[in-house]
Parts: structure tokens; sequence; C-alpha cells
């Protein structure tokens, strides 16, 4: 058996409308654009073109995996419904909206629409949910990927879906980011576990069709993680770019302070923990005592005088950041396990083998402008 290759769209949209844009339409001021601003996009032929680098650029990412992929499922965000997380924090994201008056943002919407509609008509799977992120979905098919025993790869370029890293006896989940062009696996990865395949027990990676040195360079360049860590980071220190705050933040003077990613790296650099735990009880147990130590000048408590605010602050945080605690109803449920059970077998040959946009995507930067 290959791996499975859950594909989140999201950041190579993002990314494409970033480089095309810049920020509060920078770009487009550049490239003599300035009267697009806030009209990008409205247009059929910029959208074809945007599509068409969308296209390119995922392309060149799965050619980068050597084929030891067959399996793909392409993951989009809620279209038409705001994710469930807005319920729960009105400000999620919204650092964001600056740079949406660069484009026009439903055409966006619409391009991420038509592109997944260009996949299906293709032949290539494809799943969307209302009120969910691309995130969450791929949580669930990770989830049902360690149940069935299927190893997978997901492409993304968001450090948030670390947190699903997997290494098991029965199945691997492993991290693709296209962006660095690294490999993210979890702390107790070993690439013996996959080449070796004498026992049989690792899920079946190894098959007739797969060469040991295909895997071996696919994971050369590794980075590991421990995806408890990551997340119980991420609970503590907020995420920038989702616009979530330290649940651990004061002000001094007219700035607001908190516990960051930086001190948290420092904590686990120096401490030894067992079994990390994603609850407030072992962060006041494990984590404040360390903190204290990182601190120096002041005790956790006497900066943070208020336990109740930051308690509330890191449940809150909890529902925004881990992608796998939340309630999915049975409809979605069935959903994403019916996508999962249609998978197709060499999808990715079928995708590389597209050819809607092949002769557009060619110099695209060049020739937009």
């Amino acid at each position: 058996m290959k791996f499975n290759l859950y594909v989140d769209i999201s950041p190579f949209f993002h990314s494409q409308i970033h480089s095309t844009c810049g920020y509060m339409g920078a770009t487009l001021i550049k490239n003599g654009k300035s009267n697009r601003i806030g009209e990008y996009l409205k247009d059929e032929k910029e959208r074809e073109d945007f599509m068409s680098s969308v296209y390119s650029r995922i392309v060149d990412s799965i050619k980068e995996i050597p084929d030891i992929i067959d399996n793909m499922i392409f993951v989009f965000d809620t279209f038409d419904t705001k994710c469930f997380r807005y319920q729960i924090f009105s400000e999620y994201k919204a650092n964001r909206k600056k740079h949406h008056t660069a484009y026009d943002y439903q055409s966006f919407k619409q391009c991420q629409k038509d592109f997944m509609d260009f996949l299906a008509e293709n032949g290539i799977n494809t799943i969307e949910i209302p009120r969910l992120e691309a995130d969450d979905i791929i949580g669930k098919l990770c989830e049902i990927s360690i149940e069935k025993k299927q190893n997978s790869i997901i492409l993304t370029g968001d450090s948030d879906l670390k947190q699903l890293l997997h290494t098991s006896k029965n199945c691997c989940i492993s991290m693709y980011d296209m962006d660095k062009k690294i490999v993210f696996v979890s702390d107790d990865f070993n690439i013996n576990k996959i080449v070796d395949n004498s026992g049989d027990e690792f899920g079946g990676i190894m098959s007739d069709d797969i060469t040991q040195d295909k895997i071996i360079k696919f994971f050369q360049k590794i980075d590991y993680v421990n995806s408890k860590q990551q997340l119980l980071t991420k609970v503590i220190s907020g995420d920038k770019g989702d616009n979530i705050s330290s649940c651990m933040s004061y002000v001094r003077g007219t700035s607001t302070m908190g516990v960051t990613d930086k001190r948290m790296d420092e904590i686990f650099k120096n401490n030894e923990f067992d079994d990390i735990e994603i609850s407030w009880d072992y962060v006041e147990k494990k984590i404040v005592p360390a903190l204290n130590e990182v601190l120096k000048t002041k005790k956790i408590l006497d900066v943070f005088p208020d336990p109740k605010k930051f308690i509330e602050s890191f449940n809150i945080n909890k529902k925004l950041i881990d992608i796998c605690s939340n309630e999915f109803d049975e409809n979605d449920i069935k959903n994403i396990i019916r996508v999962f059970d249609m998978i197709n077998k060499n999808s990715r040959n079928k995708f590389l083998s597209i050819k809607r946009f092949e002769s557009k995507a060619k110099d695209w930067d060049e020739n937009l402008w």
C-alpha cells in the first residue's frame, strides 16, 4: 500500500493571492494596477489566470513527493458558511480583513468553488463541509487513517497540522511543508520501521511497486515534532496568524506581554515532562512552575493575578486551536468516511495529467501584467 495524500488547498490560494496583490494591494500598485484594488478577480480572465497559477503551484509541490503516494483527497474550507470558530471568538482571523481590501473576496471564494468543480470534473476526490475548515476535515481523515491502518501525508504550509503527526507500528501520519520543502514527523518516527517490512507490522507501507529508495529519499530531510507539545504551546502562546492571543498575557505599561512560543520552547528544552496533557490542571501543575523559572524576575501568579481569566482564555484557545477535539455531527462524519472509502486509485497520475490549465499556467507571472 502506498500513502494517502491529503491536500490542504487553502494555503495555496492564500499564498497566491498574497504574491499577486501584496499587502493591501502594494504589488498591484507596483505593477500599475492600482485601479484593480478591491476589484481584482472580478474579471473572468483574472480568475482563470489566478486559478492557473494555483494549479501550477500544486502540481510543482506534488511532483516534489516521489510516487510513494497514490490516493489523494483535496480538502477545502467551508464556502458559504462561517467556520464554527467565529461563534466561539468573534475576532477570529479579524487581522486578515485589511488584506481583503486588495481583492474582491467573494470572487476569491468563487475561485475556490470553481477549482473544486474543476477537480471533481476530472475525477479527483474533493471534500468541503459547511462550518468546518480544511484543518478539521483533515484531522478527521487522519483519525480514520489511523483506525484503518493507512499511512498518510498531509500537504500544507500550515503549522497547525503538525498536531496531527503520528507514528505507530500500524501507520504513519507525516506532513510535507511545501514552503519549507521539509517533511515533519512525530518525535518517535524511525525510518527503519518504514523500510524494514520483515515483520509486516507497520501498516504495509512497503508494497511490490514501491522501492525503499523512494521512501528514504522523501524522508531524507525531516524535522521531528512532539504533536502534543506543539498543540499545548499553541494553546498557551496563541496563534498570531489566526488573531488568537496568548491565554496568559498581561499589560506592562502600554504593551501587552504574554507567554510566547519562544518561552514555551525554552520550557520544553530545559525540563522533562511525562506524557503531555492538554488540560489546565496539567498547565497549573507542570507548566506554571517551569514558567516561574523562565520569567525569573516575577512569579507567575504575580504577573497573572487573575487565574480565572487565563483559565477561561486557555479553554477558549483550546477550542479554537485543537483541530481534533471539535464536535462533528453525524452527517459530517458520514460524509468524510464516504469520501475516504471512495478514494481513487492512481489519482496522483490522474491529477498530474490534467490538461486544462497547462498553457495558461506557464509563465503566468510574466504574462499577467
